[in-house]
């Protein structure tokens, strides 16, 4: 639930109809409920045996990720998750085409939402959240190539149902197809340093993360361990690979067909990953204030769309009401 501070800070009067004509359980409703898993705390107005099985999936990508990155998983803590049980809900809380995300929410920290029932297209974006979130443990400088070609490189993690093996590695289609036949472009996705510029650049991180794991496994092992002691990402590039500078054309161009070629063979080793037991998930059910407060603790994008302030007003009203 948000601080009553926080909330009669948003107090005006303003029109008492609810963003998407929400009605908590006090006011008809479906119940909510929050569900504490060993990295999650999720709240959602899903029914209690979707809600489990929300829990259930996004533990085991969490701890793909986890055991699939590291010998010695670091902690991570808990991560908050809004999981609306209807579409148009999700919508209230989503950018422009956004499947699920993941964001930096001002009083409860880190947040994903996303819709109550998971698809493969929230399960592979929560395998690429989840991914930056555990990397930011260990690895004290990260190049955006790096940060964004592993977690491209783990979303694969995603096809972890509870009828699948979890595994790591193996070429994923929906990449793939964005970057084969190769035309290059190493050089500019190593050298990015705000955000890569398109979903393509996406796929060059990948592909060339894809590189590094299956065919220089040592040096990329070492360059890891470079990260995380806080090496200049630049400096710690040019040591291990000397011979792909990214000042250089004719380096870059060699790191290109090199790409190209491991591409071209479709050969991308990929291993299981044993998962510890997954401690038992709690359950509790949420008040109609706590339900608001979870609403308002996410910034309501709407899909890019303006979002009235009478609205936010009326939300407020109704938490404190409550």
């Amino acid at each position: 639930m948000l601080p009553s501070a926080a909330l009669i800070a948003l107090v005006a009067a303003g029109d008492p109809a609810l963003a998407g004509g929400f009605e908590c359980p006090e006011r008809g409703g479906p119940p909510w409920r929050e569900l504490r898993s060993a990295h999650f705390v999720i709240q959602t107005d899903a029914s209690s045996s979707k809600a489990h099985e929300l829990a259930e999936d996004l533990e085991r990508i969490h701890e793909t990720v986890r055991y699939g990155l590291f010998r010695k998983p670091p902690e991570t803590g808990v991560i908050r998750v809004l999981a609306p049980a209807e579409r148009e809900e999700f919508d209230l809380f989503a950018p422009k085409d956004a499947a699920a995300f993941y964001t930096e929410a001002a009083l409860v920290g880190p947040v994903i939402v996303l819709p109550g029932d998971l698809r493969d297209s929230q399960r592979i974006v929560a395998a690429h959240e989840i991914t930056h979130h555990v990397a930011a443990r260990v690895f004290a400088r990260q190049p955006l190539w790096f940060a964004e070609g592993l977690a491209t490189y783990m979303e694969s993690v995603a096809q972890v149902g509870p009828h699948h093996t979890p595994s790591v590695g193996g070429l994923a289609a929906w990449r793939f197809a964005e970057v084969y036949p190769f035309l290059g472009g190493a050089a500019e996705v190593l050298t990015a340093r705000k955000h890569l510029k398109d979903s393509h650049a996406y796929a060059v991180a990948w592909a060339l993360v894809q590189l590094l794991v299956n065919r220089h496994g040592t040096e990329f092992g070492q360059l890891q361990q470079r990260f995380a002691r806080g090496q200049d990402p630049a400096v710690a590039w040019r040591e291990v690979f000397p011979q792909w500078d990214p000042a250089d054309h004719a380096s870059m161009d060699a790191l290109d067909g090199e790409i190209g070629r491991f591409l071209k063979t479709g050969e991308s080793h990929s291993r299981d990953v044993e998962l510890p037991p997954v401690p038992p998930v709690e359950e509790r059910a949420l008040s109609a204030a706590d339900a608001h407060g979870a609403r308002l603790a996410v910034p309501w994008i709407n899909r890019g769309r303006k979002v009235d302030p009478g609205l936010l007003r009326a939300e407020a009203e109704e938490a404190l009401r409550h």
